[in-house]
């Protein structure tokens, strides 16, 4: 769905009417988007909570449209997914604007399936809570068995029972080391529960170290120091574009897309902040170029490099050995 851009269904970075204006540039891309919806609604089979009902049944009335050819029935769509934010576009006038409906399905398809409220029938990623648990019959099996490999009592009312006794013991434990005055950091002056403040336990070299080894380091800006890093590591080979695996014609405007991300300052402001992008040249570079599986490859590369450098054997490999982080 990269290609509407990401922008667009981010209302509230620019405002309400800002947010309406971008959503109407949405359907610029209607045709773009048209080239790979059909076959991508046929090829998978979607389910959801009852609370996405309103969303399925529209995918499938997109489904059956696609397949005869034929426009949505104008009134009888379902539209109960439609956002505010979408309902201006959607539905003018009270009547379904076939080009943004779809978009919104798609749009809204995409933010179910992120959030787990719709699933996709044997996908690994994309499925149901419930598919991530062990089936009813076989919890049956290992609770007449006796074999359930949990740490704590099956049965609620044993289990609660059991905590409660031990929150009794240690709560008339505690007690008496109240009275006796004998907790640690603790005292109870007139009913009045006073707690010691915790000291800082860095040394005052370590502070010393710190502050020395601070002023050391140069000041620098985030985006040459961003561009240093591309050099000795060519991060930017690794955003290649989603359909064609190109590198991005121009670095400049990926990074600015980068450290919108990293900053979580939006496309929208990075924008307003930069002079050699547009808003719509970033949304484009962002959806086409910056994806998860490109930001796996650019960060296992940057991990890769930093291991080449002799400094990091100082740090070992962060692998806990008899109790212990050894180098």
């Amino acid at each position: 769905m990269g290609a509407v851009p990401r922008e667009c269904c981010r209302s509230r970075e620019t405002g309400a009417a800002g947010g309406i204006r971008c959503l109407s540039e949405a359907g610029e891309h209607y045709s773009a988007v048209r080239r790979w919806s059909p076959a991508f609604l046929q090829a998978f089979a979607f389910d959801g909570a009852p609370a996405c009902a309103s969303l399925l049944r529209a995918i499938e009335l997109l489904r059956q449209a696609n397949r005869s050819d034929t426009p949505i029935p104008r009134k009888s769509a379902p539209t109960g997914f439609v956002r505010p934010r979408w309902a201006k576009i959607v539905l003018p006038g009270g009547a379904i604007d076939h080009r943004h409906y779809e978009l919104c399905v798609l749009s809204e398809l995409r933010d179910r399936l992120r959030a787990g409220d719709v699933w996709v029938a044997g996908s690994r990623q994309y499925r149901s809570f419930e598919e991530r648990l062990i089936s009813a019959q076989t919890l049956a099996d290992l609770q007449q068995a006796g074999t359930l490999p949990i740490a704590v009592d099956a049965d609620f009312e044993s289990f609660i029972g059991g905590r409660r006794t031990l929150l009794d013991e240690r709560l008339a434990a505690v007690d008496v080391r109240a009275k006796a005055g004998t907790l640690a950091g603790v005292t109870i002056d007139k009913g009045v529960l006073k707690i010691t403040p915790i000291e800082k336990s860095t040394p005052p070299e370590a502070e010393a170290l710190a502050i020395r080894l601070y002023a050391m380091l140069p000041r620098i800006r985030i985006t040459d120091l961003l561009a240093e890093v591309a050099g000795w590591t060519l991060l930017p080979t690794c955003f290649t574009h989603l359909r064609t695996g190109e590198t991005a014609a121009d670095s400049r405007i990926l990074m600015a897309g980068l450290l919108a991300d990293g900053l979580n300052l939006g496309l929208t402001r990075m924008a307003e902040a930069c002079s050699i992008a547009s808003l719509g040249q970033l949304a484009w570079t962002s959806d086409w170029h910056i994806r998860e599986e490109t930001y796996s490859l650019a960060l296992r590369r940057l991990i890769n490099q930093q291991q080449r450098e002799p400094f990091a054997a100082l740090f070992g490999d962060g692998v806990f050995r008899r109790g212990k982080l050894t180098p």
